[in-house]
């Protein structure tokens, strides 16, 4: 089974966290409300795109929808006197906390990463040429579909043409296929 990752969103967490920055809403007092019809949204969206729609989002929208419910009932009032203060938010904050370490953790990973690769040990650049020297220099932009696209027309453009031939089919009978066949088979030195 493969994991298809969309340009933003790796996972129903990295989805929910793209909702809580994009509305700039608390991380401690999420509106489960407004997130669940987002998420709900977002899974209509991509069945209506005909994506497969992962089982993570699924579970998601389910467990968003199960704290709403949970927020909607009444709670009980505790025998010893002081308030419970149980909120069914805390497990999902927990983990986007969670996650959302993770996720810093990884970028700067991938920012050491791409630091690391722009060192080179000394007397690199003295086997290299010149040329290649100020070529590294210049701002390398990312590509985008585009730039793909042209860059594999101008391929496709540049390749040498080839030569085309029409083969025509040379009318055989079947009787003269058979007695070539007797032919060869008579001459041929018995043993």
């Amino acid at each position: 089974m493969f994991r298809i990752s969309l340009e933003e969103f790796e996972g129903p967490l990295d989805l929910l966290l793209f909702f809580i920055k994009r509305d700039e809403l608390d991380i401690y007092n999420i509106p489960v409300s407004k997130i669940t019809g987002d998420f709900i949204a977002y899974i209509h969206a991509m069945q209506r795109l005909n994506l497969e729609v992962a089982a993570e989002f699924i579970y998601m929208a389910s467990m968003l929808m199960s704290i709403k419910a949970r927020m909607l009932l009444p709670r009980p009032e505790p025998d010893d006197g002081h308030a419970d203060e149980f909120d069914p938010r805390t497990e999902l904050v927990q983990r986007l906390l969670e996650y959302k370490r993770l996720k810093e953790g990884a970028s700067g990973l991938e920012q050491l990463g791409i630091d690391r690769s722009r060192m080179f040990p000394r007397g690199v650049f003295e086997a290299l040429e010149p040329e290649v020297i100020d070529e590294m220099d210049e701002p390398v932009n990312r590509p985008t579909l585009y730039h793909l696209m042209l860059a594999y027309q101008s391929v496709i453009d540049n390749m040498p043409k080839t030569r085309t031939q029409s083969v025509s089919d040379a009318p055989v009978t079947i009787e003269e296929q058979s007695a070539l066949i007797m032919t060869r088979l008579e001459q041929r030195v018995q043993v």
